[in-house]
């Protein structure tokens, strides 16, 4: 079975998702991949540590047509000198094409891992769970924020509606504190 994607997707699926995996100290060996459920013509990607985590949907193409075909892979830097990643999954491994066009420039091997992902449907909220609106931020702004709070254990997100800021204060007792996230002013289209 073969699964293509540009480098451009498969490169936000391993930055993006590679950010939300377990690092070396997790006894969970599971968590430190990250799970892509490949269909036809697209690819969900989910990356979790099981306190955070992150969703891609992004196009590929597959050789053989399926319902589903599920790749667990570890994350990895993908070279910015390629055009495409292959992804061929064997009987007992995983090779990764880092190709030029129809050229092969690197070829990486990962071990088929064995045991069950996380339920990520299950935990990603519906259309009909979601708020009825939703607020545009710069996320490197709301980063900064959330880092000036990174020793507090856990914050509260208090929202108002989406025209208006956002405040971020410790969900404990320490006090003193608040973030204060403002908008990014988002032009409605007639």
């Amino acid at each position: 079975m073969k699964i293509t994607f540009t480098y451009t997707n498969f490169n936000m699926i391993v930055t993006a998702c590679g950010k939300a995996v377990a690092g070396k100290g997790e006894s969970r060996e599971i968590l430190k991949y990250i799970c892509l459920d490949c269909f036809s013509d697209h690819c969900t990607a989910f990356g979790c540590d099981g306190y955070k985590a992150m969703m891609v949907n992004v196009p590929c193409g597959m050789s053989t047509p399926s319902d589903k075909v599920r790749v667990m892979l570890k994350p990895f830097r993908v070279p910015n000198n390629c055009t495409q990643v292959v992804v061929r999954v064997e009987t007992e491994r995983i090779e990764i094409d880092i190709m030029w066009y129809h050229t092969v420039l690197e070829t990486l091997v990962q071990h088929i891992v064995k045991g069950e992902y996380i339920d990520y449907e299950k935990n990603m909220p519906t259309q009909e769970q979601r708020n009825e609106y939703s607020i545009a931020v710069n996320p490197k702004h709301l980063i900064e924020i959330l880092n000036g709070m990174k020793n507090i254990p856990s914050v509260q997100l208090h929202f108002g509606d989406k025209l208006h800021s956002f405040l971020i204060t410790p969900n404990s007792d320490v006090s003193g504190i608040t973030g204060l996230v403002l908008p990014m002013r988002m032009w409605e289209r007639d």
